[in-house]
């Protein structure tokens, strides 16, 4: 991954080197800038220098065209093949000159052609337009921002801050969000001054004025009709399969994230064959474990990767427990890197994944992360489906095969009648029940201050935003959840902009090949009980992998926590919260968006509780945390150029 950054003003007026050169340096963790300007427009691409390759500014000189853009393209021959040349490895052909050709040949439309990861700002100087996009998925960062009549975009707000004009006011509907984990704002960043373009929008600034449009969105009315499960099976296995090939770098090591689940267990058995073709022999996997001395009842993947390791030796599994690390260290450089609140609780872990990996020389690293949303999704719904279609018999032999397998859950009415209940019904029902609506969407453990809730009315919006379904009213439950997960939530953008700026200064990037969109799409548009045919849940990808993963692993019905001594790391931290928490109690700011004393009392007695409900009670006291260490240093960091370099804790 790199960043990108770019400045128009009106004609005649030149850019301020200055103020680029502070941009630039706001986003020096991701290496070095090249930078392009004519007239009033600007252009950088900020990259780790490797050997020759060093960062650039693409252009066609003859055609008017600069382009800068973080940018992996996943559907290289097929593009090629439509620009009327012979396919040509990255070697031969960069995907920016695929680009470049691809605009030249279709204009701002070239998106709709394009399939892969990308964030790219292209200045057409004969139109005196400039056009930028993001992926369909939002798997490449992208914000913008205007003043006046000059229009800038970059990868991340933090350049955006250097501009004149550009301010640190926050933006409260997305804090609120934040706070009460619904992040469907995909087009607001923390800052009221900066906007982010959504996932599969697409950007064009002409004399001044800034206009947005979605370019694509999946075929929610396709389907796809095969002749047996195991053609389902072996079809969804094909599309993991190339998903993954098409990920690998032509250089460098790739490595991977790995637990012993079926997601990333999957991509690391189908990469390790892939790779070998390419001359590595063995793939580096870096995997989440509890220290050997633990004494608790929690449980690790060991067990797990032990198999997957007497399955497939070429995978080279690195235990990483994060000895001596809490929730809450580091947390001003990650707040200053992420732009804001940023939503892995986990981040200790995920920080010592990424040193190890660094370490070990990989630059590429995969991971599994995008399964549940689809390949592997558990099912729910699918039950519900067969019987709004009236195919009773068919539902009648999955529940039989369930029951065979796992036993039928208790709540077993509740999920076949509940999806058909139309929404008024509930609603009215909850009313008739005294359920308040807050409660519904988990609010009261959210930590947001009830009058700071009130007062943007987050409760009307959250439910504004659920009920806007008339893309596809008609669409079956299955298929509705797997879209909401992917376009509606707003969970993958936010998870790819946290994850880009942490990974660019260990100078690595990341690839999620069960996000890929041609797989998304061949799962959107199967039957939904292809997910539970043979009565396990996530079954589809149970069966795809059949003669892919050991059987301890493919048949498995548990799964560890990623952290599984997280609340532990945050009871250990008590004393210092609690200082936190009384000195928050006066401060206006913090004390006016979270409500200090909720916090107070999940602090004494989240050791108190259930297991789980202790994991749950640290989760929301750790989102609490980061907020109000967001909130401190709005005004103060966020106006250098450069990161806190306070060491350790944020607890004082």
């Amino acid at each position: 991954m790199s960043a990108i950054l770019a400045v128009v003003h009106e004609p005649g007026r030149p850019v301020d080197r200055a103020v680029v050169a502070s941009m630039q340096q706001r986003l020096a963790h991701h290496g070095t800038a090249a930078t392009w300007t004519a007239d009033s427009v600007a252009l950088s691409h900020v990259d780790r220098q490797r050997g020759d390759r060093t960062p650039r500014v693409h252009l066609r000189p003859e055609a008017g065209l600069a382009l800068v853009a973080d940018l992996r393209l996943d559907n290289r021959d097929d593009l090629q093949r439509a620009l009327g040349s012979h396919p040509a490895p990255r070697a031969e052909r960069s995907d920016a000159d695929l680009l470049l050709s691809a605009y030249e040949r279709w204009g701002a439309a070239c998106v709709e052609h394009l399939i892969g990861a990308f964030a790219f700002v292209l200045w057409d100087g004969r139109r005196r337009r400039l056009v930028g996009a993001r992926d369909p998925l939002g798997m490449r960062p992208f914000c913008y921002a205007q003043v006046g009549s000059t229009v800038a975009c970059a990868s991340e707000p933090k350049a955006l801050l250097a501009l004149p004009g550009i301010t640190t006011r926050l933006d409260e509907v997305r804090l609120a969000g934040f706070l009460a984990h619904y992040h469907h704002e995909v087009a607001r960043s923390f800052f009221a001054d900066i906007a982010r373009l959504p996932p599969a929008h697409l950007l064009i600034a002409e004399d001044g004025h800034v206009t947005t449009r979605r370019y694509w969105d999946f075929d929610l009315r396709a389907r796809t009709r095969l002749p047996s499960p195991e053609a389902y099976a072996e079809a969804l296995r094909e599309h993991v399969a190339e998903a993954v090939r098409c990920r690998l770098p032509d250089e460098g090591t790739t490595g991977i994230l790995l637990s012993g689940g079926l997601d990333s267990s999957s991509v690391a058995c189908l990469a390790v064959p892939a790779l070998q073709e390419r001359g590595q022999d063995t793939l580096p996997a870096f995997a989440s474990v509890l220290p050997d001395d633990h004494e608790g009842p929690e449980e690790d993947e060991r067990y797990y990767l032990d198999v997957l390791v007497q399955h497939q030796p070429a995978i080279d599994v690195h235990p990483v427990w994060a000895e001596g690390r809490t929730p809450f260290d580091g947390l001003e450089r990650r707040l200053w890197l992420c732009d804001g609140p940023f939503r892995d609780a986990f981040h200790y872990m995920t920080d010592a994944l990424y040193e190890s990996a660094r370490q070990h020389g990989v630059r590429v690293l995969l991971d599994g992360y995008g399964g549940d949303y689809a390949a592997s999704y558990v099912g729910r719904g699918a039950w519900s489906d067969l019987l709004r279609r009236g195919r009773w018999i068919q539902l009648v032999q999955l529940l039989r095969r369930r029951d065979a397998v796992y036993g039928l859950p208790g709540n077993l009415a509740h999920r076949l009648i509940k999806p058909i209940i139309p929404d008024r019904f509930l609603r009215a029902y909850r009313r008739l029940r005294g359920i308040d609506d807050a409660d519904v969407l988990g609010l009261h453990d959210a930590f947001i201050h009830p009058d700071f809730a009130r007062r943007i009315d987050l409760v009307e919006r959250i439910q504004a935003a659920w009920r806007r379904k008339e893309p596809y009213r008609t669409v079956a439950d299955v298929p509705r959840a797997i879209y909401d997960g992917l376009m509606r939530s707003g969970s993958i953008p936010g998870a790819a902009e946290d994850r880009a700026p942490v990974l660019a200064q260990h100078g690595m990037q990341a690839h999620s090949p069960m996000l890929d969109v041609r797989l998304l799409q061949y799962c959107l548009s199967i039957p939904s009980e292809q997910f539970v045919y043979d009565g396990y849940p996530r079954g589809l990808i149970r069966r795809a992998m059949q003669d892919v993963l050991p059987a301890e692993v493919r048949l498995r019905r548990d799964k560890m926590p990623f952290t599984p001594d997280f609340h532990r790391r945050v009871w250990a931290s008590r004393d210092k919260l609690r200082e936190e928490l009384s000195a928050a109690r006066v401060d206006g700011m913090v004390h006016s968006y979270l409500d200090v004393d909720a916090m107070q009392r999940a602090l004494e007695e989240g050791p108190h509780l259930s297991r789980a409900r202790q994991v749950h009670c640290a989760l929301q006291l750790t989102s609490g945390m980061v907020v109000m260490q967001f909130l401190r240093m709005l005004e103060a960091e966020y106006r250098t150029s450069m990161p806190p370099k306070k060491p350790g804790s944020f607890l004082r």
